[in-house]
Parts: C-alpha cells; structure tokens; sequence
C-alpha cells in the first residue's frame, strides 16, 4: 500500500474523508447528498480489503502458509471503519426517509 499507487489511494481517501466530515456539518443532514457522500467514502475503504484479501492469498499460495503483514493491520482498521460509516450511512437513510414522510404530510 504503500507504492505510489498507495499514495494516489490515500490521497483520493482523504478527499473522501473531508467530504464524510461535511455531511455532519451541513444545515440539512438528512439528504441525498450526504448519503451519496456516505457511500462513496464507504466503497473507498472496501478497496483496502480486497487488497488484504489478494495478498493474503497469493501469500498462502506462495508460500503455503499465513503470516500476518502490516498491510492486513491495515485493511482491519479500514474494516472497522467500513463498519461505522455503513451505521451512519443507515441513520442517514432512515432520517431521510422520515423527512420525507414528514415532507408529504405536511
């Protein structure tokens, strides 16, 4: 991950974490740009995984057996962060969807 191929990820992940800090900053959360947002920065942290997930086996492949390499530490945090944006990418979901209801009623 950390060839210049690495570099241009995280350079791209980082612009994506800016755009995930400015759906919690906005004056309307509950929108379908901020789940856009959301969804973006979550496919850019899947990335890392599938990356583990190569390495891991052309590894296992290679050399018959699992050593566990930096490069898998770090798909595990990406892991951890997937995990908690799909938990805001469900809230905001569900707070659109209740703004809208809300919307229609009134």
């Amino acid at each position: 991950m950390f060839l210049p191929c690495g570099l241009v990820f995280y350079v791209i992940y980082f612009y994506t974490l800016k755009e995930f800090f400015k759906v919690f900053i906005e004056a309307q959360v509950f929108n379908a740009k901020s789940l856009k947002r959301l969804r973006i920065f979550f496919y850019i942290n899947l990335i890392p995984l599938v990356y583990a997930v190569v390495l891991t086996i052309y590894q296992v492949l290679q050399n018959g057996k699992f050593k566990f390499e930096e490069d898998q530490g770090i798909a595990m945090f990406h892991l951890f962060i997937v995990f908690l944006v799909y938990l805001y990418m469900d809230i905001i979901k569900k707070g659109n969807e209740i703004q809208e209801e809300n919307d229609l009623t009134i």
